[in-house]
């Protein structure tokens, strides 16, 4: 069933929507004439996308299941995740209280429309360069970070970040990343290891788990969890 967001954004390129749905492929394909050529491509387009559209779904189901497991088994009352992007992630999500922080002003209006109705779920506009915490005012059973580090290639910003992620924290940080040193450096993404940095800059945390990605040919991604020490 279509949702309001899907209905306002079909209302606010109707011009775009009717002739996607007027167009000769669609007609043809529901008439049964379309050419055998053209429905073999579209056969073999379809195809890749359901390929990679299943991989992707995997991984979300992997770090959900890792991430709800944890939050049961520790008895986590409240989460903070730095870079929640659309909600996708977070729809397969089990936390009693969640707030959401990412630097898309677009990605924090989806989700208050996406999670309109759940009460336990908020979001906030981030950006670190005016984020301050003063007395650690917001505190957090559990902080993630899902697939952030290595979007950020300006080290300032990646050192804000990891500072706000640590010390939005009271007890555990979970970081979903790669830990590796990048050989070459690409315009979106810089692969570092940031385990070494955590331990030099916040010493009263500590690595105390990892968990390898159970789809590795997918992602080279795993679980760091790191627990603040008492």
């Amino acid at each position: 069933m279509a949702g309001p967001l899907f209905n306002r954004l079909k209302a606010e390129c109707g011009a775009t929507w009717d002739a996607y749905i007027d167009h000769p492929f669609v007609r043809a394909l529901g008439a049964g004439t379309l050419p055998e050529a053209a429905f073999r491509t579209y056969l073999i387009q379809d195809y890749l996308f359901l390929i990679h559209f299943a991989r992707a779904y995997a991984l979300a189901a992997f770090k959900a299941e890792v991430l709800n497991a944890f939050v049961k088994e520790h008895g986590v009352a409240s989460v903070c995740e730095l870079g929640c992007g659309d909600g996708n992630q977070l729809g397969l999500a089990e936390y009693p209280a969640y707030l959401g922080l990412d630097v898309s002003r677009t990605a924090i209006a989806l989700c208050r429309e996406r999670f309109a109705g759940d009460s336990a779920k908020s979001f906030m506009w981030y950006d670190g360069r005016y984020f301050v915490n003063p007395e650690r005012f917001l505190s957090f059973d559990l902080t993630l970070s899902l697939d952030v580090l290595y979007h950020l290639v300006e080290e300032d910003v990646f050192a804000k970040y990891l500072d706000d992620l640590f010390r939005l924290s009271r007890r555990w940080v979970i970081v979903y990343s790669t830990d590796k040193d990048d050989v070459g450096r690409a315009a979106h993404g810089l692969h570092r290891r940031f385990t070494p940095v955590v331990a030099a800059r916040f010493p009263e945390f500590r690595l105390v788990e990892e968990i390898p990605n159970r789809h590795p040919k997918q992602s080279g991604c795993r679980f760091f969890i790191f627990e603040r020490r008492r």
